[in-house]
């Protein structure tokens, strides 16, 4: 039974058509080892089963869970979803759930121990796994954990996460790995609606990172799913942080901190500073341009000159060689998400590796002297490809690297494309 000695926690699970997923999200909620909570489910205007599914829940549970939605049933986005639930909370905290992802269940346990016991504390973050296992055993190698922007098990005090996340190191914590304190959500006017859907995680997380000290958990306390069909959400990741080029949505969020900074009065000169560096690009496009090109004409060029002489050496010694290539590569791409079939074939070896980022980067695929594989839709501009010769045990170093190839991607989003996905 609830204890009601303990403080509430509202957690909010909004969702689009998500009959798929839906259920185990909610499922996730009720196993949790902290009891004293309320559900509120909010549909965006589903057309789908998960309507009756979140009824079904209501009906069963009226005392602990909520059915909410719009008037008439409309399709509002995410952020006003987030507020219609925030308006009915009760709760002294706000724990956020998409309803394709988990939380485990000591999340809510460990995450207001903390925040009762650091009444300065703002906001709690947790890592979430990056979860591809829940489609199969034979997934499991791909599941890892977020990388933190800094130092876990600690405070960090503010703008130090906002200036991390304007520096492009990432959009972590997700939003499932965060419980919010209600006052301060409130008195930073909750999720600003003028984002629909993209960046509208970034710009809450971000009003959060500035109000007050942050809490940086390393335990893992929530799945982050990984699916083909995660569509806006898996938009707003790719426009939002895509480090090699600036685009519509990255500008938007630039400008948007910008303002909202100058309206609440926060002066700080690192994030001064660093807000400066961001809007650089679009302040003088063609210069950026330029000097993009230059670089990426120098690495292109310094990577072709590293496999020749790799390959000059390995044929004068008698070692293995090898090839690897990416097909289409350029890829002219307006989507965000852009998907690579990699060949390879090596010689004078026994077995190979692929891997991702560097020779010893996250493993790609292993296979006999050839073969191919698809990515996803995650290869970006930049990203490297790494043979690797593992024959007899050899290390992950660069002087085992047989060939490398990287991605190059041309184009942008389109601000057709980008209005389609919600962001005004």
């Amino acid at each position: 039974m609830p204890d009601p000695r303990s403080p509430l926690v509202s957690a909010v699970i909004i969702f689009l058509n998500g009959e798929r997923f839906l259920r185990e999200a909610i499922e996730s909620v009720f196993a949790q080892t902290y009891r004293h909570w309320e559900l509120l489910l909010v549909d965006d205007g589903s057309t789908d089963a998960s309507t009756m599914i979140a009824l079904e829940y209501a009906r069963a549970n009226p005392d602990r869970v909520q059915y909410l939605e719009h008037l008439h049933h409309q399709n509002l986005g995410k952020s006003a979803s987030r507020n219609l639930g925030l308006r009915h909370a009760a709760g002294k905290y706000i724990g956020h759930l998409d309803a394709d992802d988990v939380w485990l269940p000591y999340k809510l346990e460990r995450q207001v121990a903390v925040l009762e016991s650091m009444p300065d504390v703002v906001m709690a973050c947790s890592r979430s796994q990056i979860w591809f296992s829940w489609k199969g055993p034979e997934y499991a190698h791909e599941d890892q954990l977020e990388t933190p922007p800094m130092t876990v098990d600690t405070l960090v005090e503010p703008p130090a996460l906002a200036v991390r996340t304007l520096q492009r190191r990432g959009v972590w914590p997700t939003i499932c790995g965060e419980l919010m304190r209600r006052d301060v959500v409130d008195r930073v006017g909750g999720s600003d609606e003028r984002f629909r859907n993209v960046l509208e995680h970034g710009v809450l997380s971000a009003k959060m990172f500035l109000a007050g000290p942050i809490w940086l958990s390393g335990e893992c306390l929530a799945r982050y799913r990984q699916h083909e069909t995660m569509g806006s959400r898996s938009a707003a990741r790719t426009l939002e942080w895509s480090p090699h080029f600036p685009n519509p949505a990255q500008h938007a969020y630039v400008t948007w901190v910008t303002d909202y900074a100058a309206e609440r009065g926060i002066r700080d000169r690192t994030l001064a500073a660093t807000l400066r560096k961001a809007s650089w690009p679009y302040r003088h496009p063609w210069l950026w341009k330029a000097r993009h090109r230059a670089e990426q004409y120098r690495q292109r060029m310094a990577e072709r000159l590293a496999n020749l002489w790799r390959t000059a050496s390995r044929l004068a010694i008698g070692r293995s060689t090898g090839e690897i290539r990416a097909d289409p590569n350029p890829v002219e791409d307006w989507s965000g998400q852009v998907a690579t079939t990699l060949s390879w074939v090596s010689r004078r070896t026994t077995a190979v590796q692929v891997r991702i980022g560097s020779p010893d980067g996250k493993l790609f695929t292993h296979s006999t002297p050839s073969g191919h594989e698809t990515t996803g839709k995650w290869a970006r501009d930049g990203l490297v490809f790494h043979l690797q010769d593992v024959s007899d045990g050899r290390p992950l170093t660069s002087e085992n690297t047989l060939a490398t190839v990287t991605m190059e991607v041309r184009g942008s989003v389109k601000p057709a494309d980008l209005a389609a996905r919600g962001l005004r």
